[in-house]
């Protein structure tokens, strides 16, 4: 089971099952699997801590560019630098990174729904 120490954040006794609920593409699980048993045990805990923030980027919003799991464990993925938030503001004032909770799917819908937003105020 997945515990959480609250002071450091360190995560104990990490198993696949957790790293599969945590990953948000559901494909090829006996694959994955593999991918996971084939790393040292001692990374686990860096594999989730890294999947918590990676998930949030805006790439991850679009399913298309979502890695397969496999893909990413073989990739070692989890040692990917943490970029600084995007916070770039179009000429029209449209943030480039979705402000939204659920994020927006799209780009596209993420700035049409700031100008809509922007309309009605």
């Amino acid at each position: 089971m997945l515990r959480v120490l609250a002071s450091s954040q360190r995560l104990t006794r990490v198993t696949f099952d957790d790293f599969w609920a945590l990953y948000p593409r559901h494909d090829a699980k006996k694959d994955a699997r593999k991918a996971w048993d084939r790393v040292d045990p001692a990374l686990h805990d860096q594999i989730v801590v890294a999947l918590e923030w990676q998930v949030q980027r805006e790439q991850w919003q679009d399913p298309h560019y979502i890695p397969l799991p496999a893909s990413w464990l073989r990739g070692e993925r989890w040692e990917d630098e943490r970029r600084v938030a995007d916070r770039r503001v179009s000429k029209g004032g449209i943030q480039y990174q979705c402000p939204h909770q659920p994020r927006c799917l799209t780009t596209w819908a993420c700035g049409k729904r700031q100008l809509q937003e922007r309309q009605a105020s």
